[in-house]
């Protein structure tokens, strides 16, 4: 639901006036010609013209999409910087392979039933595909572009009627909604024109294939991927389209199989990723504890073995526990900052060995986060050396050192928020967001530092 009323917020928010205005009349336009109906020869021009839109298109407005849809929060770029020897191979099949065989069997499914349903027994590819039928589909990638950019124009407008009102989530979440549906409404009257009858009953069931093709792009963050698994499906529907006679076997066993790729999905997902039960994500704040700082340095000593090869290298001792005195969450948060934020087989290997397991990033950009279940349990947070994230975590942690009243309060401030009944840690942490923000302001108004 967070995504539902944040995507909103950031899906026109980086685009130019320019790159809006061409957003809204891709949507336009788009629609326009979809729909239109009249002499062949104006047909084609502006079937050229949506052709030269969408092509322009994937220049233009897709970047943006792209940087608001992805999710920051993706298990998928914890095993890219793993260290483990086939992470990245496995997460590129996972991906690229099991994902799309997936979705394409959810989409088919979908059509299946609701051909059934509605006793829609038409199509729109021909019985003998000439290679043109093979190319449509390829192009036909390009209409999630279109459909994004019917999203953000509902949005723009929403945005413009409720001014008033867009900070609260859940009119963004109604206006998202609403988007969202328009958006499927558009996609399927764009395929009405195909069929001669029983085009309420088309746009139905192209309307319904639209929406789970937007879903998909939410869940997974990824519209090249959707648009890739748009490309797949009209494919493997034109190649469905061949099947007859002696071949109805072949067919058969083929979408049998593809039925089967959600259940190897699942399977493969839970040997890649081995998720990690939050149980002991429980915030338990403690007074300062005086012998934090020599279990730092304690573990700090077998670190520096296993990152001895790495130049740069950087190693501190991050957190609440770091500054004295202070109310803390009793975990040893170690900061090591790295040329590239990425372990190599041995570093992990070698890690594991001593205990830790691969968390992942936890929703913070440019960090790998790894547990030690030792008492209290030790945080590895692997950074960018010199980055900005290493060094706004060891500009706080200075800062705190050197004014103990504000450590103080923000020691309070997490004392209330867990007296609030806030103790899981996901939770916890985003509720210190705004406290965070104040320290960073705090660090460079202070002239000492």
């Amino acid at each position: 639901m967070t995504r539902w009323t944040t995507i909103p917020v950031h899906l026109a928010k980086d685009l130019r006036p320019w790159q809006v205005v061409y957003m809204i009349c891709f949507a336009v336009f788009g629609t326009f010609a979809n729909l239109y109906v009249g002499p062949p020869t104006l047909e084609q021009v502006f079937s050229l013209v949506y052709l030269l839109i969408s092509a322009a298109s994937l220049f233009i407005v897709l970047p943006n999409f792209r940087r608001v849809l992805f999710r920051k929060y993706d298990p998928l770029r914890t095993h890219r910087f793993s260290g483990a020897p086939v992470a990245l191979t496995g997460t590129r099949i996972y991906l690229y392979i099991l994902i799309p065989m997936c979705f394409v069997a959810v989409l088919q499914t979908f059509s299946a039933i609701s051909s059934s349903f509605l006793q829609f027994d038409q199509t729109n590819v021909s019985s003998q595909p000439q290679v043109q039928d093979y190319i449509t589909p390829v192009l036909a990638g390009m209409e999630e572009v279109w459909r994004w950019c019917m999203i953000g124009t509902v949005i723009v407008i929403g945005r413009m009627i409720c001014r008033r009102w867009w900070s609260i989530p859940s009119v963004r979440g109604t206006i998202f909604t609403i988007a969202v549906i328009a958006s499927s409404l558009g996609f399927g009257s764009g395929h009405i024109m195909e069929f001669t009858s029983h085009r309420f009953r088309a746009l139905l069931l192209f309307s319904g294939l639209g929406a789970i093709l937007a879903l998909m792009t939410v869940i997974t963050g990824r519209i090249l991927l959707v648009m890739c698994v748009h490309i797949a499906y009209d494919l493997w529907v034109t190649v469905l389209s061949t099947v007859g006679g002696n071949d109805v076997v072949l067919g058969i066993i083929l979408y049998i199989a593809l039925l089967l790729a959600p259940l190897a999905t699942i399977i493969w997902r839970k040997r890649l990723f081995r998720w990690v039960a939050d149980r002991e994500d429980v915030v338990r704040l403690e007074p300062y504890n005086e012998s934090w700082p020599g279990m730092y340095a304690e573990e700090a000593e077998q670190l520096q073995t296993v990152f001895r090869r790495r130049k740069p290298f950087q190693m501190n001792h991050i957190g609440s526990t770091a500054v004295p005195g202070m109310v803390a969450n009793a975990c040893i948060d170690i900061q090591v900052g790295l040329q590239r934020p990425k372990l190599r087989g041995r570093e992990r290997r070698h890690l594991e060995r001593i205990g830790y397991e691969v968390i992942g990033t936890r929703g913070v950009f440019g960090r790998l986060l790894l547990r030690k279940g030792s008492t209290p349990p030790i945080h590895l947070h692997i950074v960018e050396a010199y980055g900005p994230l290493a060094h706004s975590n060891i500009r706080i942690r200075d800062y705190l050192r050197v004014h103990p009243d504000d450590a103080m309060s923000f020691g309070d401030a997490k004392v209330q928020i867990v007296q609030d009944g806030v103790t899981d840690l996901p939770s916890y942490t985003n509720k210190k967001k705004p406290l965070f923000k104040w320290l960073i302001h705090a660090t460079y108004s202070d002239t000492t530092l």
